[in-house]
C-alpha cells in the first residue's frame, strides 16, 4: 500500500492505528481496524465534532477484472488527496512544533509535522511513545519521508521549525544563522543573475549558502533552514482534532524560498516534483492497443551548475538489493528557472517500469563530466541536514501510464499490471517500518491481477530469476535467444561532440522481428540524453562526449515468447580529428507523376578514407530537409490569421549511405565516392490537401563534426 510518504503493508495498516480513538483489538492487542472505514468503531474525534468522527479516506486502486474478480494491483491510500493549502505564517509556536498560516477565509490553520523521530523538529508521537510532544490519536501511517526531505524549499533544500524560541534559544540542528536578512542575501555568481534584495531587515526569500565553514554565527549549508514569520507555504497532510480544534499533522511542507548552495561545493540538495511512467505493454489480438515508455521526471536541485542523474531502482526479487539503471541526465541550470530540471525525453528504452526513482546531482560525486551513482557518492558531508543523505532523492511512483484503445467501442484494454516487474517478480525481503531485518521476501501478486491472454513480460527471464512466477502467465524456456544485426558496425570511431546514430535488428527463430532495447554500458557520458527517432523504435541518436575517449552501448533484444534474451555491443571510439568538410553535391526535389516529392541528395566528405577506399568505421552523414508555408487558421474569436508553419522531413535527421561506383547506387558526375539520401513523399504540405511542397533548405551534417546546408535562394537545390 502506497501512503504519502511511506509504504506499508495490509497488516501494517492496521497494527500502526492509534490506539487511543477507542478501535477494536485482538488479543495481542492489535488493532481490528484501521479507523479509516467509515463503519469503524472510533470514540475519539480525528477532525472535529461538528463534522462527525471521521474525514474522509480515499483508497485508489487500479487493477484487472479476472475470471469475474475483481483484483487489485496498486493501492493508493490518502486523507483526501486534495487536502491541503497554501499561506502565509503569521506566527510560530515552538512550544508545540506549530505553524499558523493566514489561509482563505481569516481564521489561521495550524500546522505540525508528522515527524515519528525528530528529523525537522520537535519529534511527535501517541501516548507512551516518549516523543518531545504528545499528540491524541497520532497517526504514523502518514508520517514524513524521513531518507529525502519532504519537508523542504521550492528548491529542495530541507527545512525545519526550530525546536526552541530563537529569542531566548537557537536551534543549533535549526539555526537561525541559515536565514540571513538583507542585505546579507548572497546571490549566484555570474552567469546567473542578482537575487531582488528585500528591504534591509527582512529575510532573505533568495539567497546562495557560502561553501560550508566552521565559522560561528554563518549560514551553513550542513544543515537545515528554519521557516519564519512571512515565508509563504504549501502544506499537504492529514486533518486532525486536539483541545483547541483542528489542525493538520503535515508529511509534506514546501517554502517559497529559492535557497541555492554554493556551485559544486558538497553539500547539494535536490527534490522530485513530478513522476509518471509508462508502461509499454504488447498489444493483444484482435484489440489494437497504444502503450508507451515515455518518463518524466521533474524537480529542483539547490545547485543549478552541475547536471541532474536519473535512475530506476530496479530490486532483486530474491534479496531485495537495489540496482540504479540510469534513465538520463537533465540540467537544472534555467532559464526560465533556475535550478529546475525536467527530464521528459520524446522516446527511450525506460522499461521495466520501478516503483521508485532516484535522482542525484552530479555535486556529490566531485566530478560534473561523470554519471553520479549513490554509491558513487563522496562520503565526507555525504549525511547532512540531521541525518539526511544530500545529494539525492528517491520518490515513490503514483502515476503509471498504462496501454489505452486504439478503437473506441474495443473492449477495455485491461491494465498490463504485469509488466511492472515489482508485482510480477517481487520486490525481496520487506521492508517496511515493522518488517525488522528479517522480513519476509514478498514475491509476486496472489491472486495475480493478469491472466491469459495478456502476455508474459519481456524482462520475466532476466529479473523473475529464483523468484516464484506463479499463474496463466508464467515463463516457458524455449531454446532459441534473438539473433541481433547491427548497424553500422560493432566498432566505430566519431568526433568529438558529433551526432551519432546507432541502429540494428532482432529475429527470432522463425525470423520474427523483435524489438530492440538501447542502454549505456560503459565509459564516458554523452551530452545529453539518448533519443529514439520516432519512426526508428530500433534506432537511438545521441551526442557523442569529448575525446580521446570510448563508450560501450548495449543492444538487447527480448523474446516475447519465450523471454529468452540476447545483448550485442557497439564500442564508439571518440577522437579529437578536426571537423570534416562537407559539400552538398546536389539536392533535387522531383514532382513528376511518378516520383512525386522525392528527394535526392548527394554529399561528399573530405574524411580520410582506410586503406579500402572506405570511410573510418562507423562514420556517418545525416540529411535533413524543411520548408516553411504559409497558412490561413482560425483564430478563436471567428476570424482567420495567416500563420507560417515549419516542415521538416523528419523529427530527426535521417542517415544516407555511402555509395561508390561499384555499387548499385552509383555517384553521379564522376564521382568516386560520395553518400547519397533518396527517398518520396517530401514534404507534405500541412494545408492538407495533399500536396507535396519542396524544401527550402537541405542540411547534412558529419558524425565527424561537418555540416553544410544547401538553399533555394543560393540556387543549391534544383526542382523538377
Amino acid at each position: 500500500l502506497q501512503m504519502p510518504a511511506a509504504t506499508l503493508t495490509w497488516q501494517e495498516l492496521f497494527n500502526l492505528a492509534p490506539r487511543d480513538i477507542g478501535l477494536p483489538v485482538d488479543s495481542n492487542g492489535i488493532p481490528t481496524q484501521t479507523g479509516m472505514a467509515q463503519k469503524d468503531t472510533v470514540s475519539v474525534p480525528f477532525a472535529s465534532a461538528q463534522n462527525g468522527p471521521l474525514p474522509s479516506y480515499e483508497i485508489h486502486i487500479q487493477g484487472n477484472v479476472v475470471n469475474g474478480k475483481y483484483i487489485a494491483g496498486l493501492v493508493f491510500i490518502s486523507q483526501q488527496s486534495l487536502n491541503l493549502g497554501t499561506g502565509i505564517i503569521t506566527s510560530i509556536d515552538y512550544s508545540n512544533g506549530e505553524l499558523h498560516i493566514a489561509t482563505k477565509g481569516g481564521s489561521d490553520a495550524r500546522v505540525r509535522i508528522n515527524d515519528p523521530m525528530g528529523r525537522y523538529g520537535l519529534s511527535h508521537g501517541g501516548p507512551g511513545s516518549g516523543a518531545a510532544l504528545i499528540e491524541p490519536s497520532y497517526d504514523v501511517r502518514f508520517s514524513i519521508d524521513e531518507e529525502s526531505p519532504t519537508i523542504h524549499s521550492a528548491t529542495g533544500y530541507p527545512m525545519c521549525i526550530p525546536r526552541y524560541d530563537p529569542a531566548a534559544n537557537d536551534d543549533t540542528l535549526c539555526p537561525q544563522a541559515n536565514r540571513p536578512r538583507a542585505p546579507f542575501c548572497r546571490s549566484l555568481p555570474p552567469p546567473y543573475p542578482a537575487f531582488t534584495m528585500p528591504a534591509i531587515g527582512q529575510f532573505c526569500t533568495s539567497y546562495m549558502m557560502p561553501v560550508p565553514t566552521d565559522t560561528p554565527n554563518q549560514p551553513d549549508a550542513r544543515l537545515q533552514t528554519p521557516f519564519e514569520v512571512g515565508d509563504n507555504v504549501d502544506f499537504l497532510g492529514t486533518l486532525k482534532y486536539d483541545e483547541r480544534g483542528a489542525y493538520i499533522s503535515a508529511h509534506t511542507i514546501v517554502g517559497n524560498v529559492g535557497i541555492y548552495t554554493s556551485p559544486g561545493s558538497i553539500p547539494a540538495y535536490i527534490g522530485i516534483e513530478v513522476l509518471l511512467q509508462g508502461t509499454v505493454s504488447q498489444p493483444l489480438a484482435n484489440l489494437p492497443q497504444e502503450g508507451t515508455s515515455r518518463v518524466k521526471v521533474e524537480g529542483f536541485s539547490t545547485d543549478p551548475t552541475r547536471l541532474v542523474d536519473i535512475y530506476a531502482l530496479d530490486v532483486d526479487s530474491r534479496n531485495g538489493t537495489e540496482t540504479e539503471r540510469f534513465l538520463g541526465t537533465a540540467n537544472p541550470a534555467g532559464p526560465p528557472v533556475i535550478g529546475r530540471y525536467r527530464f521528459f525525453p520524446n522516446a527511450g528504452a525506460f522499461t521495466p517500469p520501478t516503483r521508485e526513482v532516484r535522482v542525484v546531482s552530479r555535486t556529490m560525486c566531485g566530478d560534473p563530466l561523470l554519471n553520479c551513482r549513490l554509491a558513487d557518492v563522496y562520503e565526507p558531508n555525504a549525511i547532512a541536514a540531521n541525518g539526511i543523505i544530500a545529494g539525492q532523492y528517491h520518490a515513490p511512483n503514483f502515476e503509471f501510464i498504462f496501454a489505452e484503445n486504439l478503437t473506441l467501442g474495443d473492449a477495455v484494454v485491461p491494465a498490463n499490471l504485469q509488466d511492472l516487474a515489482f508485482l510480477y517478480c517481487g520486490s525481496g525481503p520487506l521492508g517496511t517500518p515493522t518488517a525488522g531485518d528479517a522480513g519476509p521476501v514478498v514475491g509476486q501478486l496472489d491472486p495475480a491481477p493478469w491472466a491469459l491472454p495478456m502476455p508474459t513480460p519481456a524482462f520475466a527471464a532476466a529479473l523473475c530469476s529464483g523468484a516464484p512466477v506463479v499463474g496463466a502467465a508464467a515463463v516457458t524456456a524455449q531454446a532459441s535467444p534473438p539473433v541481433i544485426t547491427l548497424f553500422p558496425s560493432a566498432t566505430m570511431t566519431v568526433n568529438s561532440a558529433s551526432s551519432v546514430f546507432l541502429s540494428a535488428s532482432a529475429t527470432d527463430a522463425t525470423g520474427l522481428p523483435i524489438g530492440i532495447i538501447w542502454t549505456q554500458t560503459g565509459g564516458a557520458p554523452l551530452q545529453g540524453a539518448m533519443t529514439v527517432p520516432p519512426s526508428q523504435p530500433n534506432a537511438v541518436t545521441f551526442t557523442a562526449p569529448w575525446g580521446p575517449t570510448q563508450v560501450v552501448f548495449t543492444a538487447t533484444a527480448v523474446n516475447p515468447s519465450n523471454g529468452l534474451s540476447s545483448n550485442a555491443n557497439v564500442t564508439v571510439d571518440v577522437s579529437t580529428l578536426p571537423a570534416d568538410h562537407i559539400n552538398v553535391t546536389s539536392a533535387v526535389w522531383v514532382n513528376a507523376r511518378q516520383d512525386r516529392g522525392r528527394l535526392n541528395v548527394v554529399a561528399t566528405s573530405d574524411a580520410p578514407l582506410d586503406g579500402n577506399g572506405m570511410p573510418p568505421p562507423g562514420m556517418q552523414l545525416f540529411v535533413q530537409a524543411t520548408a516553411s508555408v504559409g497558412a490561413l487558421v482560425p483564430d478563436g474569436t471567428g476570424n482567420l490569421k495567416f500563420v507560417t508553419t515549419a516542415v521538416q522531413l523528419a523529427a530527426t535527421p535521417l542517415p544516407m549511405f555511402f555509395a561508390d561506383t561499384g555499387t548499385p547506387a552509383t555517384c553521379p558526375g564522376g564521382l568516386p565516392r560520395c553518400w547519397q539520401f533518396v527517398t518520396r513523399g517530401v514534404l507534405v504540405d500541412p494545408n492538407g490537401n495533399g500536396v507535396f511542397i519542396p524544401p527550402d533548405e537541405v542540411t547534412v551534417t558529419s558524425s565527424f563534426g561537418g555540416i553544410a546546408t544547401a538553399t533555394q535562394n543560393n540556387g543549391g537545390i534544383t526542382l523538377k
